[in-house]
């Protein structure tokens, strides 16, 4: 293992995906804030239903945007969980160092 590699793994991007799949994430992760990925995607969705379904769209994405809260809901939970479970570890760890 390279130093460059360790490196490149110690970065949030590649932690979070190692954490929910189990896998090293295989592309580079996006540059991009936040807001302007969710921005983006939004926007590409939006322009889809609008495209295909112009009578429908509004109801679709309603019904889609309801769908993203409550998994955001879900996941932000989950994640609360996780960082609060890894931060007892790190303190155990660091409690045990100090030994």
């Amino acid at each position: 293992m390279s130093f460059s590699n360790l490196l490149h793994r110690a970065n949030l991007n590649v932690i979070d995906q190692f954490i929910m799949t189990g896998a090293e994430q295989l592309e580079d992760f996006s540059e991009k804030t936040y807001l302007q990925r969710i921005h983006d995607e939004c926007h590409i969705l939006s322009e889809y239903f609008e495209k295909n379904f112009p009578e429908q769209h509004e109801e679709i994405l309603n019904k889609i945007f309801k769908y993203i809260n409550v998994t955001e809901e879900i996941y932000f939970e989950i994640g609360l969980i996780a960082g609060a479970k890894l931060a007892f570890q790190i303190d155990k760890r660091l409690a045990d160092l100090s030994e």
